[in-house]
């Protein structure tokens, strides 16, 4: 019994871990997200006090070429922030299903449950928080990439636009 109980606390600690990860992401987003709107804001604001001679051909791809590199960040960056909701048929871990049971059915499950399915509670949480960890992850790589791509065209529209 006290082996179960080991396992149940090791895995609690690594659900606990696998919801950090997930909210370090939710963390970047946030932070890649204010990059892009000020990138937006910068360039909208120096395209709209551009004298009509610095609005050259060159200065218009580059702006083009900034805003699709900035739109394709934030797409990736939405993509990262998007909740995901879907989760195990029955479990007394998460809050998507316990809400769809009445509190006193979830409290009397709650005191039939035993450590085994306890455990395998947990586990399974574990693999579907690594989940969406990794996948808001990359989501969020991909983002900072564009968002990076970005810099040299947006760089480069702003120079010409002043």
């Amino acid at each position: 019994m006290s082996n179960i109980r080991n396992k149940i606390d090791d895995a609690k600690w690594l659900l606990e871990r696998m919801l950090s990860w997930v909210a370090a992401a939710d963390v970047k987003t946030g932070i890649v997200l204010s990059i892009q709107i000020a990138m937006f804001g910068g360039l909208a604001a120096t395209y709209s006090t551009a004298d009509i001679v610095n609005r050259s051909n060159a200065a218009y791809f580059f702006v083009a070429l900034a805003c699709g590199s900035l739109i394709s960040a934030v797409s990736c960056a939405a993509a990262a922030a998007i909740p995901r909701i879907s989760g195990p048929i029955r479990s007394n871990i998460y809050f998507g299903r316990i809400v769809k049971v009445p509190v006193a059915s979830f409290n009397a499950a709650f005191e039939k449950l035993n450590d085994a399915d306890f455990l395998q509670d947990l586990t399974s949480q574990i693999h579907r928080n690594a989940e969406i960890a990794n996948l808001k992850h990359a989501w969020i790589r991909s983002s900072m990439e564009w968002t990076f791509g970005s810099a040299i065209p947006w760089s480069v529209a702003i120079l010409l636009l002043i």
